[in-house]
């Protein structure tokens, strides 16, 4: 039996057994109790960035390593994205850029910028759109061939790293990015700069429980929407850069801090 659905038959054969061993109405209050414990214990991987009870997702690197990594989702965003990429180019800075498919068909050139200065691209869905955690097996396969065949025309590649709308992991996507071979990566310290626009706020969230290995969140792009304001993004990023590095920390790809492939061939669907 999969590990994934193991809970699910633990919580059957516990509501059978109340059933057996206690009265009615004593029955009835332990099973719908039962139920709630096992719903939780189902639904809490679901929302939680950091856990691998569905999938193996990296969410930290090694935390005697004193290294980070900073990661962008979201993008590419032609207002936004160009202005982070000349901060970084600055700062002599190497980040993960999670992109949606969709967005890169409109600005490839980006993509391309990208990739020229020696950041990584991941996989962050073809459309980044909500109800992407409740479609079938089959049409997040479809969703997932979409985005592979949308960077492979601009990149020639297939990305390996993947990170989920919102960071939701599934059942139904766990087994889908296990069979195809993706690296599911989550994050240590987001900025929550989708709805904040103070920097200060946006720092301190980054900042809290920062330690060597911390996988950092910020956004380039416009999440469920269109373009939104991201110029406190922006104006966070030097904050952040100068206070990691007080630390005595430096930054690192993504995927040489994980020390993983971040890319495969196009027809390649089960890497090793």
């Amino acid at each position: 039996m999969k590990r994934t659905y193991l809970p699910k038959a633990i919580g059957l054969i516990l509501c059978l057994f109340s059933w057996m061993l206690w009265p009615s109405i004593t029955a009835f209050l332990a099973t719908a109790l039962i139920i709630l414990v096992v719903l939780g214990a189902l639904c809490i991987p679901v929302f939680n960035p950091r856990s691998s009870f569905y999938i193996p997702t990296f969410a930290k690197g090694n935390p005697a390593t004193p290294q980070v990594a900073l990661t962008f989702d979201d993008g590419p965003d032609p207002h936004y994205t160009p202005r982070i990429l000349d901060q970084l180019q600055a700062e002599n800075i190497q980040a993960a850029f999670f992109v949606v498919g969709a967005r890169t068909q409109d600005h490839p050139d980006l993509v391309r910028r990208i990739l020229e200065q020696g950041h990584v691209i991941g996989n962050h869905s073809q459309t980044h759109q909500f109800n992407f955690h409740f479609q079938s097996k089959a049409m997040i396969r479809k969703e997932l061939d979409t985005f592979d065949a949308t960077l492979a025309s601009i990149i020639g590649q297939r990305c390996r790293l993947f990170r989920s709308p919102q960071g939701f992991r599934t059942p139904l996507l766990s087994d889908v990015l296990r069979e195809r071979g993706l690296a599911c990566i989550g994050w240590s310290g987001r900025g929550l700069d989708s709805f904040r626009q103070d920097p200060k706020l946006i720092l301190k969230a980054l900042l809290k429980g920062l330690t060597g290995g911390s996988i950092l969140l910020l956004h380039d792009g416009g999440g469920l929407g269109s373009r939104i304001e991201r110029s406190a993004t922006l104006e966070t990023l030097p904050l952040l850069i100068r206070e990691v590095r007080s630390r005595g920390l430096q930054f690192a790809r993504l995927d040489h801090l994980l020390a993983i492939e971040p890319y495969t061939d196009i027809k390649d669907q089960n890497p090793i």
